[in-house]
């Protein structure tokens, strides 16, 4: 008597529509960082953070206004996780256009860029490296991986702000 148990609240339509502005932002920040310019790259630090605050005020309206005030450890997880895996979609999305289209040798720049760094740091490449940098100069190799990362992103972020914003009755 007295205890009422929180109305579930399917948090998949919020975290699509929040997803798509997150997606813009990583998008976005993206764009910026394969400018030239190191001024405008400086930029994606504050999209960075931007980020971060965006998704902490996306999950305390989720709790406060669509869960009742009430959400879970396991809830407030799995919306930010849902979060970052609908922008990571929409971001490969505008990625898959940029590499296909609008500047199909960036990838074979960054693989290079990338061992010229190794050798200058004396970092012994491994003898089956060849066959990754092939790997990763495919745009869907690429754009898997930048999913994979930006997934893995938003449930490091859920595991950090969950206990923080988890808010029950009890």
């Amino acid at each position: 008597m007295g205890t009422e148990a929180p109305v579930f609240v399917n948090p998949l339509p919020n975290a699509m529509k929040n997803g798509f502005t997150l997606g813009l932002l990583f998008s976005a920040n993206f764009l910026l960082s394969v400018a030239q310019s190191a001024i405008v790259q400086l930029l994606t630090y504050l999209i960075i953070a931007f980020i971060l605050v965006f998704t902490l005020r996306c999950a305390r309206n989720f709790r406060d206004n669509e869960s009742g005030g009430q959400i879970s450890f396991y809830r407030c997880f799995s919306y930010i996780f849902l979060l970052f895996f609908f922008a990571a979609l929409i971001s490969a999305a505008v990625k898959l256009v940029y590499l296909n289209y609008i500047n199909t040798d960036y990838l074979p720049r960054l693989v290079e860029a990338t061992k010229k760094t190794m050798e200058q740091l004396k970092i012994e490449v491994p003898a089956n490296s060849e066959d990754f940098f092939s790997i990763i100069l495919h745009p869907s190799q690429f754009i898997m991986q930048t999913v994979m990362a930006d997934t893995m992103l938003g449930a490091m972020l859920g595991l950090l702000y969950a206990p923080f914003l988890k808010k029950t009755k009890d």
